[in-house]
């Protein structure tokens, strides 16, 4: 069964409201103040906002996720994932989907505010033009997920020469190898934690101290071998020996 057959790609694209200007006005003050040519200056929109915090925060929660849940492929773009993890990654985007849909819904609602508290906070350097209208808020910050084939040599509506059709085939099993050490450099982590933990309290047992070990360290194994099990592309026997041992 080839990659194509068991896995997808999936692409997570986001926006976030920038939160500085370059400022015209300051940088003509700094200059005639002391000399051209000596900075250009921006002003710091939305300096501690709460509701664009709660924004970004959530934007990044959707980062999180969809990093953890999928593997690398050949870039820094579309990341990879079994068939088998696709719908239960969806579920698991859903709701903090929803928590970034609710905090942009709060900032366009409190965006009347917002600008208020940014006119009296910049004083003459505030410029409305420097910010969205609230109606566009959801154009501004947004994230989306799409999904897309692992690319093959007979996607192309023309004829490749069988010299790029290797380099196409190999690429892609290249990127299949790298994304299943992705996996098991995932799975070694955790464990590399608890060896090292174990070393500690051996230690400090010796010594007479009473050591804790905390709930989380065994709990991060089980949350990684659950994901990777869902991950693993072609049932690769070092990735299910290593989840056995820790499942």
């Amino acid at each position: 069964m080839s990659l194509r057959d068991k896995a997808v790609l999936v692409s997570l694209k986001r926006g976030m409201l920038t939160a500085s200007k370059q400022n015209a006005e300051a940088t003509r003050l700094v200059e005639e103040t002391y000399a051209a040519g000596v900075g250009r200056f921006a002003k710091t929109l939305l300096a501690d906002n709460k509701l664009l915090a709660e924004c970004k925060s959530a934007s990044n929660a959707i980062y999180a996720y969809h990093r953890k849940h999928t593997l690398p492929w050949m870039d820094d773009g579309p990341r990879l994932i079994t068939q088998a993890a696709y719908l239960p990654y969806l579920k698991g985007l859903k709701p903090l989907m929803s928590d970034l849909d609710a905090a942009i819904a709060a900032l366009k609602d409190g965006w009347d505010a917002t600008l208020a508290a940014e006119k009296q906070r910049l004083g003459p350097l505030f410029d409305a033009g420097d910010y969205p209208r609230a109606a566009d808020l959801d154009r501004v910050i947004y994230a989306v997920v799409r999904v897309l084939p692992i690319p093959d040599a007979g996607d192309f509506r023309v004829d490749l020469p069988e010299q790029e059709k290797e380099a196409l085939n190999a690429a892609v099993k290249e990127a299949e190898q790298s994304a299943q050490a992705d996996l098991i450099a995932r799975l070694k982590s955790p464990l590399e934690r608890v060896v090292t933990r174990m070393g500690e309290v051996s230690a400090a047992l010796e010594a007479g101290e009473k050591p804790r070990i905390a709930k989380s360290l065994t709990e991060g194994i089980k949350e990684v071998a659950e994901i990777a099990r869902d991950l693993n592309l072609g049932d690769n026997p070092e990735v299910e020996a290593m989840i056995e041992k820790v499942a």
